[in-house]
């Protein structure tokens, strides 16, 4: 089903776009779009504040773009709160992946979230902590077993906000003195 939606893609102009952002925003909305038309058990997300751009069955499905001709690549998958939540009531954390050259689309791969090997995910310091990818030009691998992803998950969060308090004291310290 997605392959066919993928398929179908026009071609995008760069020139017909005033930016990077917008050029991603048209190619993820466009794939949204059509996988809600198809039906299928494709419809949006139950809210603004959802993850996931498009749901099916008990899969939440982001998409993402990257664009090759551009300089910044460390797109963010989800908040590692929500992702937690999801978890636990036994959904999924699903990765539709573009990659294209000022809106051509040369790949695309699709990827649990779980299934990413933590060498290529970090945690970005947006709110809670976001999951984010590395490098969203380098091919994604596959890591360890769920529950070994998950163990890593808590290393890499409790590390994640050991570093925080760090900053954090450093910047009452810092004021403190001033």
């Amino acid at each position: 089903m997605i392959e066919s939606v993928m398929d179908s893609l026009p071609l995008v102009e760069s020139h017909a776009f005033g930016s990077q952002r917008t050029t991603a925003d048209w190619i993820e909305h466009e794939i949204r779009s059509r996988l809600i038309r198809l039906g299928q058990g494709f419809r949006p997300p139950g809210g603004p504040r959802r993850p996931g751009d498009v749901t099916w069955n008990h899969y939440h499905i982001n998409i993402k773009s990257t664009d090759l001709t551009k300089d910044f690549h460390m797109p963010n998958l989800i908040s590692s709160e929500n992702l937690w939540k999801l978890l636990e009531r036994g959904d999924e954390f699903v990765l539709l992946r573009l990659i294209h050259r000022d809106g051509k689309i040369e790949d695309w791969d699709f990827w649990n979230i779980q299934d990413i090997s933590w060498d290529c995910l970090q945690i970005g310091a947006l709110g809670t902590g976001q999951i984010q990818i590395k490098n969203a030009t380098k091919p994604l691998t596959t890591g360890d077993d769920r529950p070994s992803w998950r163990q890593q998950w808590q290393s890499k969060m409790m590390d994640f906000y050991q570093r925080e308090q760090t900053k954090i004291g450093k910047r009452l310290a810092k004021w403190s003195n001033r």
